[in-house]
């Protein structure tokens, strides 16, 4: 079990001593594709771990519309950011794009972990300082950005990731806009928007990359 969660990104770099000491505060559960595993304004139980599978955490408005913060992939870590709070809640949604096993961790056994162990408590630390950024990244854009910019850096965002100018977007456009804070209809105009521009070449699901760095105009 120890092996196994090695190849996973949180655990990396960890000793076995560290890895025991999760595992035995740890909980193993299943999450089938789209439920809910916490809601926004809950009280905060603990945190979680994806071992295998995809979610989104997102917000709500008052009129439903969906916004998603971020997707969760194998060896990641969410429900965190309220653990150090007195009766601190999850500031938003987390639902399984697909079926999913996480590891769940109480809030007063990674309490306990933080204070036995440095190694893990850098982890977390290094955690939040990731999501942190990202956050602050999702605000600059939202507010200096118009959805074709916000589109055209997430696109190139993706293609340096993949390490590739051709990507295939496995996300439907709904959901690009909602992790772009706008709406379908806006994605397709701006998507045949950046293509008209040659910014873009669209070829089904696969669209190339014609940029290296974000563009300042459109």
């Amino acid at each position: 079990m120890e092996e196994s969660l090695k190849a996973l990104p949180f655990f990396s770099g960890l000793e076995n001593k560290d890895l025991k000491a999760i595992l035995y505060v740890g909980k193993e559960l299943k999450i089938d594709k789209g439920e809910i595993v916490f809601s926004e304004g809950e009280l905060c139980r603990g945190i979680y771990i994806v071992k295998k599978g995809e979610l989104k955490l997102y917000k709500l408005s008052e009129e439903g519309k969906e916004y998603i913060l971020h997707f969760v992939n194998d060896g990641e870590i969410f429900g965190g950011a309220p653990i150090f709070l007195e009766d601190g809640k999850y500031p938003a949604y987390a639902e399984a794009k697909k079926d999913s096993i996480v590891i769940f961790i109480s809030k007063s056994g990674l309490l306990r972990i933080l204070a036995e162990n440095s190694n893990i408590t850098f982890k977390v630390l290094h955690t939040f300082s990731k999501y942190l950024d990202l956050l602050v990244e999702k605000i600059g854009q939202l507010s200096l950005m118009d959805v074709s910019k916000r589109l055209a850096q997430f696109l190139l965002k993706l293609a340096n990731e993949n390490k590739t100018n051709i990507i295939e977007l496995k996300l439907s456009q709904q959901d690009i806009a909602s992790k772009l804070g706008t709406v379908r209809e806006v994605i397709s105009r701006a998507l045949k928007q950046l293509q008209k521009k040659n910014l873009i070449k669209i070829q089904g699901k696969k669209i190339s990359i014609l940029f290296k760095e974000k563009p300042k105009e459109f």
